[in-house]
């Protein structure tokens, strides 16, 4: 559904429907809301099981929601897009795979 709502956002920029203002807080909001989230999983994951004798090690999971919410997401965002509309094409393979192998022959 993220990708759909990218989409409806492009084309009501394009369209004039929504302030740039407006869109700018939406996505502000969002990029709150989706650090958040992973700040709460990090922390919780930390208290309840401690894996992360490190501090450095703990500081950098607090530093990849950064870059989670700058291209994972949108590429995910994609290869959803893709895949549903291949889905609605009735493409349902992953094409050719040709299996290489080991060379036992030497």
């Amino acid at each position: 559904m993220l990708s759909v709502a990218y989409v409806t956002f492009v084309v009501a920029l394009i369209l004039g429907i929504l302030s740039p203002t407006m869109t700018l807080a939406f996505f502000m909001m969002a990029f709150a809301f989706g650090l958040a989230l992973s700040f709460a999983a990090v922390a919780l994951e930390e208290f309840w099981f401690r894996r992360y004798e490190r501090t450095t090690d703990l500081l950098q999971l607090f530093l990849l929601p950064f870059l989670d919410n700058f291209g994972y997401r949108q590429l995910i965002a994609w290869y959803r897009m893709r895949g549903l509309w291949n889905y609605l094409r009735n493409v349902d393979s992953w094409g050719a795979m040709d299996r290489t192998g080991f060379n036992t022959s030497s």
